[in-house]
């Protein structure tokens, strides 16, 4: 039996279900080495999430929008997306044409829309703009200047990596999770443990062209580790596929 763990228990029922699994599986695979080791999995593969090749591509910071700010994900409370809009009000006072583009939908969508409305900033700073494809959703990021991501709770979020991939710097928390995905570049951010430290964040990265470079190139050097790992943890979990094939033909044989 083989088991993908990307997330950990957060109920009763989940980890009755967690410990039995790893009692009967006979590999586990994750894509965070946190979750193995906060599981405890016995001899876990690290196989870490990689974009899409279409979103590997090479865009002029130059030609970037720093005052654009990108959040994607499901509007509801893991996400925490009310931040986007509260950070968005704090911003308009030292930048006024600052704007946030909020793609995605979810139970929270008419709450955020009046929260906006509460700051005077709907249609002005903070555009709600509902699901969008993947195809769409590459298309602003290219043209962004930040990924500003709210959520802390999860470990590989696929639209870092995919953020990562083409060059849109990622604005986040410092948790041990994030820490491990972006590296460097969380650093370069500030230490952003809370809210005036994204902030002081993104208003020297606007400001600092050469910091804002760095972050890309350091993000980008990370997502190089990542596909690399990917492909040597994949070749090793091929690898135990045939070796396990080979010695369950032997064993029919015999």
């Amino acid at each position: 039996r083989i088991s993908f763990y990307v997330s950990t228990p957060t109920n009763f029922k989940e980890h009755m279900f967690y410990l039995l699994s790893k009692i009967i599986d006979s590999l586990s695979i994750t894509n965070h080495p946190l979750i193995a080791l906060k599981l405890k999995l016995r001899k876990p593969i690290i196989i870490p999430n990689i974009p899409e090749d279409k979103f590997l591509c090479n865009i002029d910071p130059r030609s970037r929008d720093k005052k654009t700010l990108l959040f994607v994900g499901r509007l509801s409370g893991e996400k925490n997306p009310a931040l986007v809009i509260l950070i968005t009000a704090k911003l308009r006072v030292k930048i006024p044409n600052i704007r946030s583009l909020i793609i995605g939908d979810g139970p929270l969508r008419q709450y955020l829309e009046k929260m906006a409305k509460t700051f005077n900033i709907y249609n002005k700073n903070v555009f709600i703009l509902g699901y969008k494809s993947l195809n769409e959703v590459l298309k602003y990021m290219k043209n962004a200047g930040f990924l500003i991501h709210t959520s802390v709770n999860e470990y590989f979020p696929n639209v870092l990596a995919e953020a990562m991939a083409c060059g849109l710097p990622v604005v986040t928390f410092d948790t041990p999770a994030y820490r491990w995905l972006l590296g460097e570049s969380l650093y370069i951010l500030g230490y952003p443990r809370g809210i005036n430290d994204i902030l002081n964040g993104i208003i020297r990265l606007i400001n600092d062209d050469s910091a804002y470079i760095k972050v890309i190139s350091s993000q980008r050097s990370r997502l190089q580790y990542f596909i690399s790992l990917h492909r040597r943890c994949t070749r090793l979990l091929k690898e135990i596929f045939m070796r396990d094939r080979v010695r369950d033909k032997v064993q029919v044989r015999d």
